[in-house]
């Protein structure tokens, strides 16, 4: 029983929860079971596992557990299984980050692919706006609407409130026409509008 009686102390080269020098085939199978018991591990439930794992008799029953207290004292499973479970816990958090950072690459290309598509309609989207303004095609009410979107997507990328108190008046279809054909015409007015449309596609 002297054996027994010796404190444990894991060897230089090793972690604690590995299997040390000189430790028998039985006390180390046992201390895995123990260990992989996790949180609610107890002598008593270990040696039942390791019973049933090794078909131990009944009329070794009482011996099985007696040695579990004695190489649990002499190899300190307590102590390391204390370095198990820290273990285990900073594997899981490692995967956890990794797994959360994957998740964030996803959706940022999954975000810049969409933006992309976005810019192409968008493009599109200008070109025949502007062939229906120069043909007089567009009414009141779709000049007014493209206006006030684009006014409020750079109200937007300025940092501003996307939405003010302004009055409004009514106008002809005609004279609508005339100031989005006036628009176009402006190279300051196209260039704002490449402006606006590059601002949309980038803003997250």
């Amino acid at each position: 029983m002297g054996n027994y009686r010796k404190k444990f102390v894991a060897v230089n080269d090793r972690k604690e929860h590995e299997r040390q020098p000189g430790e028998p085939d039985r006390a180390w199978k046992g201390f895995t079971i123990y260990r992989d018991i996790g949180f609610t591990r107890t002598l008593l439930k270990a040696a039942i596992e390791y019973r049933k794992i090794v078909g131990v008799t009944e009329s070794k029953e009482k011996s099985t557990h007696r040695n579990f207290q004695n190489w649990s004292i002499r190899w300190g499973w307590v102590r390391r299984c204390e370095s198990w479970d820290r273990e285990v816990d900073k594997q899981r958090r490692r995967i956890a980050l990794e797994e959360v950072k994957r998740m964030r690459d996803r959706h940022v290309q999954l975000s810049m692919s969409m933006q992309q598509v976005g810019a192409t309609e968008l493009n599109k989207l200008l070109k025949d706006v502007k062939a229906k303004a120069e043909e007089g095609l567009l009414g009141a009410t779709d000049i007014r609407y493209l206006i006030e979107t684009g006014m409020k997507l750079e109200r937007m990328s300025r940092g501003e409130p996307d939405s003010i108190t302004e009055e409004r008046k009514e106008i002809s279809g005609d004279a609508a026409r005339e100031e989005l054909r006036a628009l176009f015409e402006d190279k300051e007015s196209r260039d704002n509008l490449r402006e606006l449309a590059k601002k949309l596609v980038e803003k997250e």
